[in-house]
């Protein structure tokens, strides 16, 4: 029985085999932990101007729902404009703990553009458009929300954009006193709108709290302040696409000079802690201006060497 050796042998060499060290495994990139960011006197301050400015807003608000004359007006305008500037200077802030508690879509709701004017309010083609002009609709805070995007996202009805839009106009054109004192044209409702978005403003912006931050947070932040950048860059260059949606004057203006300072600002102590991970941040910062971001894109997507 010759198969007997031939056996022996097969069987020998599949033990020798069985015994050899496993092929070699490709490594696998590490999973990064999220390293701890020491923000708490960074984020108190941010709290600080946004109660700030939130605070001189109601006031306004309660001075000229008291009695409204243009001076008042005026001032409650300003107020608007202010406050706004805080929240666009605290963009990487809010953003980063809309990030961390995934809250991002109450973000979105804070800032909420392009939209159309039409849906929320009397414009001169359309006298009677607009969810202030519509009696049959409650104004209320439940009623503003389930109304915020209803069936598209441009029919929003809360958001600084749309407070803008009620307060000022879509446009450069500022609304008449008399659009909020006035008999006709819905004076009353108007001024209901103002006094509810404003309290919603800022219901959504003390849910965005103070919490701990990690490096995964404020990247996960600055990738949606790049992305509020970019988006606001495209409307400036293509907004002649829909000729009904609007970005009011007020949010390209403030946004677009005060978005850079979120990152500009940022505390040294920050950016040290963020660097021991991912070097460069600082000189990322240095070569970005309020219309080029590319070196803090650049930092924060590095581009894929194709070789």
């Amino acid at each position: 029985m010759r198969f007997f050796p031939v056996l022996l042998l097969a069987l020998t060499l599949v033990a020798c085999d069985n015994n050899s060290p496993p092929p070699a495994q490709p490594d696998s990139p590490p999973t990064a932990t999220p390293r701890a960011i020491k923000t708490d006197a960074w984020q108190k301050a941010g709290d600080q101007r946004l109660a700030d400015a939130a605070n001189h807003w109601q006031s306004a608000m309660a001075a000229f729902q008291a009695g409204p004359d243009q001076a008042r007006l005026d001032s409650l305008r300003q107020a608007a404009r202010q406050w706004y500037a805080s929240v666009s200077q605290a963009y990487l802030l809010l953003a980063s703990r809309a990030c961390a508690s995934e809250q991002q879509d109450r973000l979105d709701r804070v800032d909420s553009w392009p939209l159309y004017p039409g849906y929320l309010d009397a414009l001169p083609q359309w006298p009677d458009s607009g969810l202030i002009n519509d009696p049959t609709l409650a104004l209320t805070a439940d009623s503003l929300r389930n109304q915020h995007g209803a069936t598209d996202d441009g029919e929003a009805s809360l958001g600084f954009a749309a407070l803008f839009v009620v307060l000022e106009g879509p446009g450069d054109d500022l609304k008449p006193l008399k659009a909020y004192t006035g008999k006709a044209d819905s004076p009353d409702r108007r001024r209901q709108y103002l006094a509810l978005v404003g309290t919603q403003l800022q219901q959504d912006i003390q849910a965005l709290d103070v919490r701990p931050l990690t490096d995964r947070n404020l990247a996960c932040g600055l990738q949606r302040t790049l992305d509020q950048h970019h988006r606001l860059q495209q409307w400036q260059n293509n907004h002649d696409n829909d000729e009904n949606l609007a970005v009011p004057a007020a949010t390209v203006a403030i946004q677009g000079k005060q978005l850079i300072n979120t990152v500009s600002t940022l505390p040294d102590a920050i950016v040290n802690q963020w660097q021991q991970t991912r070097p460069g941040l600082a000189d990322a910062i240095k070569a970005s201006d309020a219309e080029d971001w590319s070196a803090l894109d650049d930092w924060l997507n590095p581009p894929v060497d194709s070789d």
